[in-house]
C-alpha cells in the first residue's frame, strides 16, 4: 500500500497525475476516509478540476479536517459561490489558532471575506 508521504513527494514534485493514480490505487484496495478524501481534492484542483474536488469534498463525511474546510472554501470562491465561501472563511477566521497551511490559504483568499461588512 502507498502511504501519504509518498504521495506528498509526489504532489512537491508536481507529479499530480501520479499522486492522483496513487489515491485511485488505494481506493481500489478499499481503502480511504476523509484524509484521502482531502488529499485526492487537493490533488484534483491542482490538476486544474476543481470541480471535480468539489464534488470530492460534498460526498466526504464531516467534520472536515481544518485544511479540507480551508480548500473547500477556495474551491467555493473559485466556483463563483461566494455566499458559502464567505461563511467558510469566516468561519475559519474565527478560530484561535490556524495551523501554518490553513493560515496561508485563508490568508490569500479569505481575507476580504472576514473584513466584509454585514
Amino acid at each position: 500500500m502507498t502511504s501519504l508521504p509518498v504521495r506528498s513527494d509526489l504532489k512537491k514534485q508536481k507529479l499530480y497525475a501520479d499522486a492522483l493514480a496513487e489515491i485511485a490505487s488505494i481506493r481500489a484496495d478499499g481503502l480511504g476516509g476523509v484524509v484521502l478524501d482531502v488529499d485526492e481534492a487537493d490533488t484534483l484542483a491542482r490538476l486544474n478540476r476543481p470541480e471535480a474536488a468539489l464534488e470530492i469534498l460534498a460526498r466526504a463525511p464531516e467534520p472536515l479536517p481544518e485544511y479540507g474546510q480551508a480548500l473547500l472554501a477556495g474551491l467555493l470562491d473559485h466556483a463563483g459561490r461566494a455566499e458559502e465561501a464567505a461563511s467558510r472563511f469566516e468561519e475559519l477566521a474565527g478560530r484561535e489558532q490556524l495551523s501554518p497551511a490553513v493560515g496561508q490559504r485563508q490568508g490569500s483568499g479569505g481575507t476580504r471575506f472576514s473584513r466584509r461588512k454585514p
